[in-house]
């Protein structure tokens, strides 16, 4: 039986020092210890298994099944859960800093884009402009890393996007996040080890080896199939999940060596490309006009995902409160950086309708009598794609380890070694998975998915920090509020005038200009009346109140927990403008993928919810006594 129980809790802010919490302790030890909410009036949480015949006792059980779908998990569980399983030695081990996350964030966001994605994008889309069209699209992976950056400070664990849907959206959309999330990491991870095993047979080839055809060309005969299996991607899938056993500090230091490799081999290009730029081959420099650089950007947005990778390492920095704002950033720019430069050296060498599609960078060099660095361009792809693939099943496990300790998936998946503090089985069965899809699946249709995924990700995210900045803001939830009063009346009403805007722009472009300013003008004028209304102070959610029972080491244990979740949170400026503006973009993006694609995701996360219902649903951690907020 259910019943529902008047419980206040701001979401995000800390608790006031008159409040008395209780605590309950199990076979007296840590793993026992949760501290229970407090029992104060105000806003509507639910507690399973109750005694009380409040209003959902009363309702049918459809009705009840139903509510359950909008549960969340409110922060201060999340971090007092954290706080205990690292002072009992069941969390993940915090040894990553700084440096090791922009590394990771520089390997995940850079791959084959640099080589291939700058190429077609000039020659086709912006011409020598689509230097700006790559800085477009960083400023608007900038909004969307704003948000990432105030979310991974708030709730510093492992899951990133999925653990913040959760805490802002509910189990259900939270479930679908983290479905999708497989497509950015595990599926993506096999697509990058096919473009390794074409790049790397490429420059055997180039070197006069020429590498056995049963390597990476074993003729399968199945339609829905790649037509040629590869021995070598599956192969280099199987290597990067046997670093990432040996621990993440020391799958960490490899891929900062790795990084460092390809930093030098996009600055040989850069040095050996700039003596050969012609100043003549930026004539003209707007060859498309300014629609060409604004389909231009649109494709190269792309470029930058990856950079949301970094919030799932969380619950592995040392310092999580200073270092993710810095890593999220510090790799934006450092990429953008990165894709300004080259494709202007690109651009530069050759004039843009001469670009060779198939390897830009390598045949920009051989045109110009340079065989020598087109070979040293061929190597450079391969260790970036390398680094790039590593860093993809990196992130995979650590998803699967989030939501196996909420419950929705099984629990073997947060099984951690007890030595390195590895989910073991998780890297374990995303490298296998990600290993055959590498060997045999016909996985170029996949990309959109992946794309499509990763924008809902970046959208729910940014839709997130309207939710946490005004749900408890003063005032929001009188009881007696007009519906034109809260706050989700009206975000509700620019997330359907956002998805009516770009529905128009895209399906119906030859719509008098002044109806789409009129709906744009729409569309933003419920963000008006947000940046109105009051917001929930920014507050560190740090419970004081948690109890140990096996001595000083635990309690020491206990208060370093607490103290790496103390400090400043970072803060996203200009809301509700910048997350909104972000969200715009990333349902434009997704809105302007074909019809083919969208279905297919479709049919993903449907049969994701098959999976949600036969058992996230039943074996839902919030199905205990543990009380949860409702959407």
């Amino acid at each position: 039986m259910s019943f529902e129980t008047d419980v206040t809790r701001p979401l995000l802010s800390s608790s006031s020092p008159t409040d008395s919490p209780s605590t309950e302790t199990a076979n007296g030890t840590a793993n026992g210890l949760r501290r229970r909410s407090k029992q104060l009036e105000g806003s509507p949480f639910v507690r399973e298994n109750g005694v009380d015949g409040g209003s959902m006792a009363s309702s049918s059980a459809l009705v009840r099944n139903v509510k359950k779908l909008t549960r969340r998990k409110r922060v201060e569980d999340i971090i007092s859960d954290s706080i205990l399983e690292h002072s009992s030695g069941e969390g993940l081990k915090r040894s990553l800093t700084a440096l090791d996350l922009i590394a990771y964030g520089i390997g995940a966001t850079v791959g084959a884009g640099l080589f291939v994605v700058t190429g077609e994008a000039a020659k086709n889309l912006a011409g020598p402009a689509v230097s700006i069209s790559f800085l477009l699209a960083a400023l608007s992976g900038l909004l969307s890393a704003f948000c990432y950056a105030e979310f991974s400070t708030r709730i510093p664990v492992a899951g990133g996007a999925y653990a913040y849907s959760y805490v802002c959206f509910g189990e259900a959309v939270a479930w679908l996040v983290g479905w999708n999330l497989t497509l950015e990491y595990g599926m993506s991870a096999s697509v990058v080890a096919r473009g390794f095993s074409d790049y790397f047979v490429a420059f055997l080839k180039s070197t006069g080896l020429n590498p056995p055809y049963w390597l990476y060309d074993i003729p399968l005969d199945v339609s829905f199939l790649s037509k040629h299996g590869s021995l070598l991607a599956s192969g280099v899938v199987l290597v990067c999940t046997a670093c990432l056993l040996l621990g993440a500090s020391e799958s960490a230091r490899l891929n900062v060596a790795i990084t460092f490799l390809n930093l030098g081999l996009i600055l040989f290009i850069i040095v050996a490309g700039v003596s050969e730029v012609d100043s003549e081959n930026y004539e003209p420099f707007f060859p498309y006009g300014s629609s060409g650089i604004v389909s231009g950007a649109g494709f190269v947005f792309f470029s930058y995902v990856g950079f949301d990778c970094i919030c799932v390492l969380s619950e592995e920095l040392k310092n999580p409160t200073r270092d993710l704002p810095i890593a999220i950033v510090g790799t934006l720019f450092i990429v953008s950086a990165l894709y300004v430069t080259v494709s202007l050296i690109l651009t530069g060498m050759v004039k843009y309708s001469e670009i060779d599609l198939s390897a830009p960078l390598s045949n920009a060099f051989m045109q110009l009598n340079m065989p020598w660095a087109a070979i040293v361009v061929a190597f450079g792809t391969t260790t970036i794609l390398t680094s790039t693939t590593l860093c993809s099943l990196f992130g995979q496990p650590r998803v699967f380890f989030a939501m196996a300790k909420d419950g929705l998936v099984p629990q073997k998946l947060a099984e951690l070694n007890q030595k390195t503090k590895v989910p073991a089985f998780s890297t374990y069965l995303s490298g296998i998975i990600s290993a055959v899809l590498a060997f045999c699946l016909d996985i170029d249709s996949l990309a959109g998915m992946i794309s499509a995924g990763t924008m809902l990700s970046f959208t729910l995210v940014s839709l997130g920090i309207l939710v946490v900045r005004y749900e408890d803001a003063p005032d929001s939830k009188k009881v007696d509020a007009r519906f034109y009063e809260r706050y989700s009346f009206w975000l509700t009403l620019f997330c359907v005038m956002c998805v009516a805007l770009n529905v128009v722009m895209i399906h119906f472009p030859l719509t008098p200009i002044m109806w789409q300013a009129t709906c744009g003008a729409l569309t933003l004028a419920p963000i008006c009346v947000l940046a109105c209304l009051p917001q929930n102070p920014i507050k560190r959610a740090v419970p004081q109140d948690l109890m140990t029972v096996n001595g000083s080491e635990q309690e020491e244990l206990a208060e370093e927990g607490r103290d790496v979740f103390a400090g400043d949170v970072f803060k996203c400026p200009w809301v509700p403008w910048i997350p909104a503006f972000a969200a715009v973009i990333n349902m434009h993006l997704i809105l302007s993928l074909d019809a083919g694609t969208l279905i297919r995701l479709g049919v993903w996360s449907a049969l994701g919810y098959l999976f949600y219902f036969s058992y996230g649903f039943k074996n839902s951690r919030l199905n205990s006594h543990s009380p949860y907020h409702r959407l």
